[in-house]
């Protein structure tokens, strides 16, 4: 049996969650740490191929809910062969959203993990996308 429980936070943070079951006879518990966090990375996608050069697109977002104003926000993409940082950092404001195009051309083919973390020294947010290169 799956039950799925819905909480929206009233603030960002690290919070732990306790879940515990119980029959009357037995009882089991767990915790997790979950991030909520106002920076949103969405939309990862490869817009262009051409033989082994890639044109990499995404989003991130100054999540509603909180007025908060995001400054020295940063990124970093590894692709699979190397990692790629923002040369200029940006500041986003409440429910703003900024799109970044990255390019790349591999020295190979193969199957790649790409991984795109956004983040400003308080708050971060990831994105993952597999992709084959013939």
């Amino acid at each position: 049996m799956l039950y799925y429980i819905e909480y929206n936070y009233t603030n960002p943070g690290e919070y732990t969650i306790n879940v515990t079951a119980f029959n009357g006879t037995y009882t089991n518990s767990a915790n997790i740490t979950v991030e909520i966090s106002p920076i949103n990375i969405y939309d990862l996608i490869n817009i262009y191929s051409n033989s082994l050069n890639r044109l990499f697109g995404f989003k991130v977002n100054n999540r509603n809910g909180w007025n908060i104003n995001i400054s020295n926000l940063n990124f970093t993409i590894n692709t699979g062969e190397s990692s790629i940082s923002a040369k200029l950092l940006t500041q986003i404001a409440k429910n703003e959203t900024v799109l970044y195009y990255i390019e790349y051309n591999y020295t190979s083919a193969g199957t790649y993990n790409i991984n795109v973390t956004a983040f400003n020294g308080t708050y971060s947010d990831s994105e993952q996308l597999i992709i084959n290169i013939i």
